[in-house]
């Protein structure tokens, strides 16, 4: 048993391993700075996958909007480039190299630290709360609250718009990858608001 534990250890502790995920090098400075610098992708491939997610968020984000306003666009570019390059960037902070439950797995057994879906979460949330957002707000959502299978996602919606309405940003669910749905949509899980914020968007003041 000792030697298997060993062998997990050393194999996805391997730098090679975590080289299998996109790689996006992106500082703090870097969110407000043009698109071109944004991403530095290991491969073209990685590069390709890194902006057909953030396309596809951005269409996602607009549909959300219910008003006219020029600058929506704008808002939902910066938005779905920073939470796709977040969303890699904890991925290989947090060394996944498979699957959720595999993830998990190694977390129990202390090969890693970090990577349940709460902590993609909360440092999601950490980040896109640091700064201001003039047409969308941000929720801290669950799942099976309570139980074994509860899970935790970032919801956003647009701003003034009810929790029902909104996004859920779930990074988790595929081993680290961006993954998104309409909360109406899930077919997974029934999201709420985590009780704390009695409803309330986490990036408005009190």
């Amino acid at each position: 048993m000792k030697f298997l534990l060993s062998l997990i250890f050393v194999l996805f502790s391997s730098p090679a391993f975590a080289a299998r995920l996109p790689h996006i090098a992106v500082s703090a400075e870097q969110w407000e700075i043009p698109a071109e610098d944004v991403l530095q992708a290991v491969d073209r491939t990685s590069e390709i996958q890194f902006w057909n997610a953030v396309v596809n968020l951005k269409t996602q984000l607009l549909s959300l909007a219910q008003q006219s306003d020029p600058s929506i666009p704008q808002e939902a570019d910066r938005l779905a480039k920073r939470v796709i390059s977040r969303i890699y960037q904890l991925s290989q902070e947090y060394r996944v190299v498979a699957g959720p439950h595999f993830q998990n797995f190694l977390i129990k057994l202390h090969i890693r630290q970090r990577g349940y879906c709460y902590h993609y979460t909360e440092d999601l949330l950490k980040d896109l709360t640091s700064s201001a957002w003039q047409h969308y707000q941000f929720f801290w959502a669950e799942a099976a609250e309570g139980t074994q299978h509860e899970s935790n996602s970032v919801v956003i919606t647009a701003r003034g718009m009810p929790f029902e309405t909104g996004l859920a940003v779930d990074a988790w669910r595929k081993g680290g990858k961006p993954f998104w749905i309409l909360v109406k949509d899930d077919q997974r899980w029934d999201w709420h608001p985590y009780d704390y914020q009695q409803l309330r968007p986490l990036n408005l003041p009190p």
